[in-house]
This record gives C-alpha cells, structure tokens and sequence, in this order.
C-alpha cells in the first residue's frame, strides 16, 4: 500500500510536517519540502499492517481534542509503467 498526503488546512501544517519527521526520520527541510509539495506519496509498497499507522500518525488532534483537517489516505500500490507483471491476463 501507499500512503498519499493529499493536502491539510492551515492549522494542519506543523503537526502533518512533525508527523512526517517522526515517521521517517527526514530533516526538517525535507519533512516541510513533502509536506509543501502535497499531493505527495510519502510510503510506498507497505504491507497494510504497516501503511496504517502512518496514516494514523497523519490525523493528530489539536489541544482541545479536535482533529485537523488533514487529507489522507492509503491505497493499493499500482505497478509502474512498463514493468513486467503489470498486467495480468485471467482466463
């Protein structure tokens, strides 16, 4: 599975980039860079036990216990163009 962050409201910003940092270890240049360049595939080819809670990580509550308006998902991973195995013929 993937893991897209699709986009995030202002108030969004700074938890979706420290959720990113936690996840992936990245900077905070680069965590800010994949956060600003949304819509982004921020994981790729995850089992779904594990693409999860990265999504989870992305939808954080503000200090009153209301969530931000974070846009995010998860989805199969697809093949890329043109490698063997992309498509498949059942009979």
């Amino acid at each position: 599975f993937d893991v897209v962050l699709e986009g995030y409201d202002v108030y969004g910003k700074i938890p979706v980039i420290k959720a990113i940092r936690e996840r992936t270890g990245f900077g905070l240049g680069e965590s800010k860079a994949l956060a600003e360049s949304a819509p982004v595939v921020l994981f790729s080819w995850l089992p779904f036990e594990v693409a999860l809670p990265h999504l989870v990580a992305l939808h954080q509550r503000n200090h009153l216990g209301e969530p931000y308006s974070v846009r995010a998902f998860i989805r199969p991973a697809s093949w890329p163009e043109g490698v063997p195995g992309t498509s498949y013929d059942v009979h």
